[in-house]
């Protein structure tokens, strides 16, 4: 079959019916590579040249960089290029406990112009005009036998602040539906042991909309989930407040 002639059955057939044939369809032997492109693109720009804008993407192999495709709508054609752009690999913390301190720093920039600043930072300051990424978290541990064993008790409290110098929200652990005005409930029942305490923690916070994602980790455990929020649990003493390094995948999801 000629490049002509390729061009011709790619005509005849719908938008839909060409990217499926072309899918399908082994590579012809003997065409050069530009006569079967060109056929290609001229068939398809014909194809689709009154839906051109309705043309929707779907999941297709991954292609090399430099590899690129035309499109032609019978007069103008356009050539389009596969570029993967870059990548970050992140160091696994697990592995390399301090491989990300706080106050290193990257940049990206589009030509040659800084496009941000962004500093990787455990709880020090930033630089300015800097875009913080944090490597670490905080994490609530609520003590072994919860409000059962008398570990947490009513009307205790903590508080989180939104950020240095934000509005601060205090949560107090309730049992009977009493709290102190301006307090924020978390409510739970006299015989919750630690795991029931941390799910009850999770789901004031949660309600709070403070912009923290807390988590129960188990064993009374509450991931917080925090950026530059400062939390204070000197009302319950008995709740403590330690820090966590992120996991790989965190930090990257953080970037």
């Amino acid at each position: 079959m000629t490049a002509k002639r390729l061009a011709v059955q790619l005509r005849r057939r719908s938008a839909r019916d060409v990217v499926l044939w072309l899918y399908r369809r082994p590579r012809p032997r003997g065409h050069v590579r530009d006569e079967v492109a060109q056929a290609i693109s001229n068939a398809i720009g014909r194809a689709v040249a009154a839906t051109r804008n309705r043309l929707l993407p779907s999941a297709a192999p991954r292609f090399p960089t430099g590899e690129n495709f035309s499109i032609s709508d019978g007069t103008v054609t356009t050539r389009f290029e596969f570029e993967s752009g870059y990548s970050l690999q992140i160091p696994d913390p697990a592995f390399f406990p301090n491989v990300l301190p706080g106050r290193q720093s990257f940049t990206i920039s589009s030509g040659g112009n800084d496009e941000g600043h962004s500093s990787l930072t455990a709880m020090g300051s930033l630089l300015r005009a800097s875009i913080r990424i944090r490597t670490n978290d905080q994490m609530l541990q609520v003590p072994f036998g919860g409000v059962l064993g008398g570990a947490i008790q009513e009307v205790r409290r903590f508080s989180i602040q939104a950020g240095p110098g934000g509005a601060t929200t205090i949560f107090e652990f309730d049992t009977d539906g009493l709290i102190a005005a301006g307090s924020r409930p978390v409510s739970v029942l006299p015989t919750d042991l630690e795991n029931a305490v941390a799910i009850a923690i999770v789901q004031a916070i949660s309600s709070a909309n403070l912009g923290l994602s807390p988590r129960n980790l188990g064993q009374g455990q509450v991931q917080l989930g925090v950026t530059n929020q400062v939390v204070d649990v000197s009302g319950t003493p008995t709740l403590l407040l330690n820090t966590i390094q992120l996991s790989q995948d965190e930090v990257a999801n953080r970037m």
